[in-house]
């Protein structure tokens, strides 16, 4: 038993050994590639900065010795996340031919440089070869170049590290705020935008007016966002600053060259009114031009019209391009007819406001004036007193008192229906007429008016609803007017023209109106005629024998009747008081009532023949009467 052990251990022992023998042999005949990978200079590492062109030298050292250990292809790698572009026809290698039928093959594809022999190899066993290019890497950071051999065994891989170095100072990409050249009034925050492809250190802002006046380190607010709050402590009034900003990363660049100028603004801008409107100024029209101006030391940001003509108070009219210390003029359409307040509000670019110092008062008054005008007594008989009065109300501007004026009473010398007319102005320049009539009578009339002394009623009422007044010129230095030159190109019903003659107001009114003829009254001793086209009329106004005025109705066309006014000083005739082509229309005087005619001779006979038969009937009956009575005594005595 102890024998046969001895042998199963003998035999255990053969067999091991004959295994390790058999590995060793064939370790022999398949080598394991010793390739060895350094830089040229026999380093691990490479150094290069970014954005330019870089040199990169490999050795790849193949120490095997036996041949079918040669290496067939050498790939290079280059790491995508460097960014890294290889620079075309910058290949090399020492390897060159191994034989005279085989020449290496290089290939670029992407970032992988490959050098292959197919038909023999590229780096014979034992043998250091170097293998050269030229690249470009955009990305700074720390990455691995990878080399890649192979032979007829494997393929074998071993790194090689390499640092692309930041050489680009941060980028300034925008001042957010304050803007360049920006007026600041108040403490200021300042916002940059820095970006870099490290990454951003530290950020500060020089102050200064030709001397350094702060120095502000800035704090990351967000993402790329850079801020620092200006304290305007530290500014003088009217100052102008630059601001630069000193942005470093963390592989030390450093960008100093952005800046901005501001300027510090603390004065308020001078908000003033023109001379349209004046104060407590009225209006006639509903467009009303407004004046403004604005004054600032250094910039204006806009001027603002503000008023209560449109739901309150508040900013009308905005201009944010006014011009420095030049007036803006704005016009407001369609203002309705009220009372309001206006004022200007001016803002310079360092956000300094001022109001104007006063507000203004605005009456918009586009409605004519209510006249009113009464005679009292409306009727009465020559010789009595008339008193006639001129009023009227208006609503916004009131009724200006100095320019109310009204026709003269007339005389109550004569009897016949007279007129009285009237005109009020209010502030705002509107204006509007009125007539009414009264009558006298004869002292020998029967009306039992006569002598009323009551009552302010008046017969009727005629309102001429425009008057158009001339200039304060004498008509006797206008001389002639021809209302073809109105902008209406004439006189409708119920318009009229005032003129002046001897400081007394006249009037020369279109009171009727048909396609050929109209009725004309020249006042203020109203007289109405009624003109053809064509006709024409005279009057003397002060009656000093002299015709003052010339009417003509030239025509009548679209309903406007086109006058020619003349000033006269013309010589009346004696027998002629007024001369007229056309119908006097004025009321006439009443003509005395017809005295009763005598009857003839032959009414009186038929009256007594007429009286003789009734004698001669009663006497006929009184005869039948008395026989009747005798008759019936007779009768009764039997």
């Amino acid at each position: 038993m102890k024998s046969n052990k001895k042998m199963v251990d003998k035999r255990d022992i053969l067999v091991i050994g004959t295994f390790i023998f058999s590995i060793v042999i064939l370790s022999m005949y398949f080598v394991f590639a010793a390739h060895t990978i350094t830089t040229s200079s026999g380093g691990t590492s490479f150094s290069v900065d970014e954005d330019v062109s870089n040199l990169f030298n490999i050795t790849v050292n193949n120490t095997d010795t036996l041949q079918t250990a040669n290496i067939t292809s050498v790939n290079i790698t280059l790491p995508s996340a460097a960014s890294c572009t290889f620079v075309l026809a910058t290949d090399g290698s020492s390897a060159g031919s191994v034989n005279s039928s085989a020449v290496d093959d290089f290939l670029n594809n992407s970032n992988i440089l490959s050098w292959t022999n197919a038909t023999g190899y590229v780096i014979n066993a034992s043998e250091s070869k170097f293998f050269w290019f030229n690249t470009t890497c955009t990305a700074p950071g720390t990455y691995n170049i990878t080399v890649r051999t192979t032979n007829v065994t494997a393929s074998y891989e071993s790194n090689l590290s390499f640092e692309v170095n930041d050489t680009t100072e941060p980028a300034v990409t925008a001042f957010n705020t304050p803007p360049n050249n920006a007026n600041i009034s108040l403490a200021q925050v300042i916002n940059v935008t820095i970006s870099d492809t490290v990454g951003v250190s530290t950020v500060f802002f020089n102050v200064s007016n030709g001397t350094q006046v702060s120095w502000l380190q800035a704090t990351n607010f967000a993402g790329d966002y850079w801020n620092a709050t200006l304290n305007d402590l530290v500014l003088a009034e009217g100052g102008i600053y630059n601001i630069t900003v000193s942005a470093n990363d963390s592989a030390g660049n450093v960008n100093k060259s952005e800046y901005i100028t501001i300027k510090y603004d603390i004065t308020s801008p001078t908000a003033s009114m023109g001379t349209n409107p004046v104060n407590d100024s009225n209006s006639s029209s509903a467009d009303v031009v407004f004046d403004l101006k604005c004054v600032d030391v250094y910039s204006l940001s806009k001027g603002v019209l503000y008023g209560n003509w449109s739901s309150g108070w508040q900013a009308n009219q905005t201009n944010a391009s006014i011009l420095n210390d030049s007036f803006w003029n704005i016009t407001v359409s369609g203002i309705v007819d009220g009372i309001y307040i206006w004022g200007v509000y001016c803002n310079d670019t360092a956000s300094n406001g001022n109001w104007s110092i006063v507000n203004r008062t605005l009456r918009v008054d586009t409605t004519a004036p209510t006249p009113s005008a009464s005679c009292t007594p409306s009727t009465a008989v020559t010789g009595d007193v008339v008193t006639c009065t001129c009023g009227g109300s208006d609503s916004v501007s009131g009724i200006n008192g100095a320019l109310t004026s009204a026709t003269s009473t007339p005389s109550t010398a004569l009897s016949g229906t007279f007129s009285y007319s009237c005109s009020v102005t209010d502030y705002a320049g509107n204006f509007a007429g009125t007539t009414v009539y009264y009558t006298l009578q004869g002292q020998d009339s029967d009306s039992s008016s006569s002598s009323s002394s009551g009552g302010g009623a008046t017969t009727s009422t005629f309102t001429y609803s425009k008057t158009i007044p001339q200039t304060g010129q004498e008509f006797k230095e206008i001389e002639k007017i021809e209302t073809s030159s109105f902008s209406g190109g004439g006189l409708r019903v119920k318009e009229r023209v005032k003129i002046k003659f001897n400081d007394e107001e006249h009037f020369i009114g279109v009171r009727e109106l048909t396609e050929t003829s109209a009725k004309i009254e020249i006042a203020s001793d109203p007289v109405q005629v009624n003109l053809e086209g064509g006709e024409d009329v005279k009057m003397d106004f002060d009656e000093d024998g002299y015709y003052d005025i010339y009417v003509k109705l030239n025509e009548i066309v679209s309903g406007k009747a086109n006058l020619t006014i003349k000033y006269l000083n013309e010589l009346i005739p004696e027998e002629v008081v007024v001369e007229s082509t056309a119908e006097d229309v004025t009321p006439p005087e009443p003509e005395p009532a017809p005295e009763p005619e005598p009857e003839p001779e032959k009414n009186l006979t038929k009256v007594y023949v007429l009286i003789g038969i009734i004698l001669l009937a009663i006497i006929l009956a009184v005869i039948v009467g008395v026989v009747i009575v005798k008759k019936r005594s007779k009768t009764y005595t039997k």
